[in-house]
């Protein structure tokens, strides 16, 4: 929707559909489909059969728009085991740390736990940002412990868009998002 409206487009002229990355890729060989947003190995398959990118998320991201690939874990299981928590992230901080200082490694690593080329993890790796732990706990990310960041708007942003497109029934007020989005354990994982 953000890319139909920086566009300059009307929103309501675009029949909007949301579709897993298999159905995606389906509905475009059979030309149910005009365009599509989505990721790699489905991204490189629409490529491959014609397409051409219009806008990128990285382009999005540049223009404030920011989609997101997020792990979360509930409150009560954060408050009741903090140190799994903490130590989950660690492994993820510790890995994108690795990609930076280590990218060929980490290629490597991704194309055996997935089981596909070297060539086509590094391109499926080219997809994405990799905030690192310090840049997750900024206003831009999580925010801190004391201090909420962007990711929670992003967040009733998207849950407004579910609602939208009839996905969800209701989404809940910004405040919720507020009030659960936290860098804390980032915080703990950086000590």
């Amino acid at each position: 929707m953000n890319a139909i409206s920086l566009a300059g487009m009307d929103p309501s002229e675009v029949e909007l559909l949301d579709m897993q990355p298999d159905d995606i890729y389906a509905a475009w060989t059979r030309w149910d489909i005009d365009a599509a947003y989505v990721w790699d190995p489905v991204l490189s398959k629409l490529f491959e059969s014609g397409g051409v990118a219009v806008i990128s998320g990285a382009e999005l991201s540049e223009q404030g728009v920011v989609t997101a690939d997020l792990c979360a874990a509930n409150k009560e299981f954060a408050e009741k085991y903090p140190d799994v928590v903490t130590a989950y992230i660690r492994a993820q901080v510790e890995i994108t740390d690795k990609f930076y200082s280590d990218k060929d490694t980490v290629i490597n690593e991704m194309a055996e736990v997935a089981g596909i080329s070297k060539e086509d993890a590094e391109k499926q790796s080219q997809g994405f940002i990799y905030p690192t732990g310090e840049q997750q706990v900024t206003d831009t990310y999580l925010g801190s412990s004391s201090k909420v960041g962007a990711l929670a708007k992003t967040l009733k942003d998207t849950a407004d868009f579910l609602v939208d497109q009839g996905s969800i029934d209701s989404a809940p007020d910004l405040s919720v998002f507020e009030e659960n989005v936290t860098g804390r354990f980032v915080e703990e994982a950086l000590k």
